[in-house]
């Protein structure tokens, strides 16, 4: 008797645990958005303030600088998405009646959170390789 409720404790302090990192996570993607748009706003601002660097090489550290972030991103939502599954076995495992995880409401069009990320990021990306196919048109002219 005593195994199963030292066991159970320790699934329960795994679920606390789980879902803390989760916080985290979730935390940590919004976190890194203004970091990400200030780092943007000083390179668009350096690549058409008339600066002394050629408006490839911005273009380049744009789409660098987009790709960090981007796999920042997408490696994130790995940790999240895994920790979810971890959670919602957890909540099986302890018999709980009131699921978070395994219940946890789907995304919809309008508040899907990972595509519209996603999708700023994209857009971000394009803009950068727009910016340094025209630089690279305008050398060749």
């Amino acid at each position: 008797m005593e195994t199963n409720e030292s066991n159970k404790t320790f699934i329960l302090e795994k679920y606390k645990e789980v879902s803390n990192n989760r916080r985290h996570y979730s935390s940590l993607r919004f976190a890194l958005l203004p970091f990400y748009f200030a780092i943007q706003g000083w390179i668009i601002q350096a690549a058409f303030d008339k600066s002394h660097l050629p408006l490839a090489i911005y273009a380049l550290i744009g789409i660098l600088s987009t790709y960090v972030f981007w796999t920042i991103e997408e490696r994130i939502l790995e940790y999240y998405t895994h920790l979810e599954k971890v959670a919602a076995n957890i909540e099986k495992q302890l018999e709980i009646d009131v699921k978070m995880f395994v219940t946890w409401p789907k995304s919809t069009f309008r508040s899907n959170t990972r595509w519209s990320i996603r999708t700023t990021y994209f857009v971000c990306m394009t803009f950068w390789v727009v910016t340094l196919c025209y630089s690279i048109y305008q050398l060749l002219t």
